[in-house]
């Protein structure tokens, strides 16, 4: 019986040093934003971090010299194997995604452990299956392949985020 409030004492622990960090990442990047030096893109980033509490990882936002600050989701001014072109779309996605969703599979993650992301990782690849299958007519027409395979990195990361944290 120890060991069990020794452990939770641990895990109150753990969720007051969460938040305290939150408090110090939004102050950060509050006072990023402020600066004035980033880019529009760079913005909409930023303050996606701002609202889901997730820190940047290293090399997220990269130099200026290298950014594209036209490019928000940009599908048909795509560079064929622009990787960090590519990158920088899933980033912009993903803000906008979280702005709207929040940290819903973080969340699950949390819930349920790891096969959260392995189950929508999965239907991802069921979807993909069926959009690459010749022959079939679909009654929903608004998710393409390149969508469905930016779903699933964008998925693929957070999972490893989530292993992380």
């Amino acid at each position: 019986m120890n060991e069990l409030n020794e452990l939770h004492e641990d895990k109150k622990k753990t969720n007051i040093m969460k938040e305290y960090e939150k408090e110090l990442l939004h102050k950060k990047l509050n006072d990023e934003l402020n600066t004035g030096k980033l880019t529009p893109q760079e913005e909409e980033v930023v303050k996606g971090w701002i609202g889901t509490a997730k820190p940047p990882q290293e090399n997220e936002v990269e130099n200026k010299e290298h950014a594209r600050p036209e490019r928000e989701v940009d599908k048909e001014g795509a560079v064929p194997g622009d990787f960090n072109g590519i990158c920088r779309d899933l980033m912009a996605l993903h803000a906008k995604k979280n702005h709207d969703y929040g940290n819903a599979a973080h969340e699950s993650y949390e819930e349920f452990g790891i096969i959260s992301y392995v189950i929508t990782l999965n239907n991802k690849m069921k979807r993909l299956k069926t959009l690459t299958k010749s022959g079939v007519e679909r009654e929903v027409n608004d998710e393409s392949i390149e969508d469905t395979l930016i779903d699933l990195a964008a998925y693929a990361i957070m999972a490893v985020e989530s292993l992380r944290s």
